[in-house]
């Protein structure tokens, strides 16, 4: 906490500073770190590197979010407001995507939806079991949004919200394509949406003149939807490039590979090393 009094630090520089330790901090540094954050001590900040870096600084809590307490609410205050958040965000959700959401036990879960009854409705959603809870408040909302372009196209990064927002992925997912985009650990891969369900994965290569887009669709895509793909992908180019002058290659890379057997961490990059063709 003194270090980072100074300055922000990664986990490295602050093991390194702190050297020499007993052997088994030293082991268990990581989870010293991830513990500080956990109790509200520290934050993960800025990344360091390139866009695709995992390094991250450290710094003190009252720096990164200067007059706000960790300690203002009381635990059952704060899972009511996660919840109400949650179904504003995600709903309508089923009672076991939230708690899957949330890894809390049962009974936490029941009681803040129980604190959040009045504010909640129940809904049935066609072609999926359970029953699906919404605010109140929104259900308007909900009726008066228009249906989906069918031939929407839309590329969503690892780890996406809406992905990794519900453990029933049958809303997006074909149950036969789940290990296309899910591996063993639940880690969801970059995905392609279309008309708002996955239709295949992306991933990117790129070299000093060339940005490569990679795509493996579970069906083949139609001739008439691959201007869409291109401007996604140019779309994406210029978010991680503004200025870039890269050669952009589209390349098809179906079928999309199973990531339920795969190496840790395939998912970040599911196409990677493998060959493609350009769209026809």
């Amino acid at each position: 906490l003194a270090l980072l009094a100074q300055q922000p630090l990664t986990a490295a520089e602050m093991k390194n500073q702190l050297n020499p330790l007993p052997k088994p901090v030293e082991l268990a540094f990581s989870d010293i770190v991830r513990r500080l954050c956990a109790e509200g001590l520290l934050v993960r900040g800025r990344i360091r590197g390139s866009w695709r870096s995992a390094i991250t600084e450290y710094c003190l809590w009252e720096d990164w979010l200067p007059g706000i307490d960790p300690n203002r609410y009381q635990a059952a205050q704060a899972q009511v407001m996660l919840a109400r958040l949650y179904f504003a965000s995600y709903g309508p959700a089923t009672q076991e995507d939230f708690q899957w959401w949330t890894h809390w036990p049962r009974e936490e879960t029941q009681a803040a939806l129980d604190a959040l009854a009045t504010e909640l409705t129940t809904l049935h959603v066609e072609g999926l079991d359970g029953d699906f809870l919404l605010l109140q408040k929104d259900v308007d909302t909900l009726l008066a949004t228009p249906p989906v372009d069918p031939d929407a196209l839309d590329l969503l990064p690892a780890w996406d919200g809406y992905l990794m927002g519900y453990t029933q992925r049958q809303r997006y997912l074909a149950p036969r394509y789940a290990d296309r985009l899910v591996d063993r650990s639940g880690n969801v891969a970059s995905a392609i949406l279309r008309g708002g369900a996955v239709a295949g994965v992306w991933d990117i290569e790129e070299d000093r003149d060339t940005f490569t887009f990679k795509a493996a669709f579970f069906d083949k895509l139609s001739m008439k939807l691959q201007p869409a793909l291109r401007a996604e992908a140019e779309r994406l180019y210029r978010a991680i490039h503004p200025d870039g002058d890269h050669h952009l290659r589209l390349l098809d890379c179906s079928p999309a590979p199973s990531l339920e057997s795969a190496s840790q961490n395939r998912f970040q990059s599911p196409l990677r090393d493998m060959e493609g063709k350009p769209f026809d």
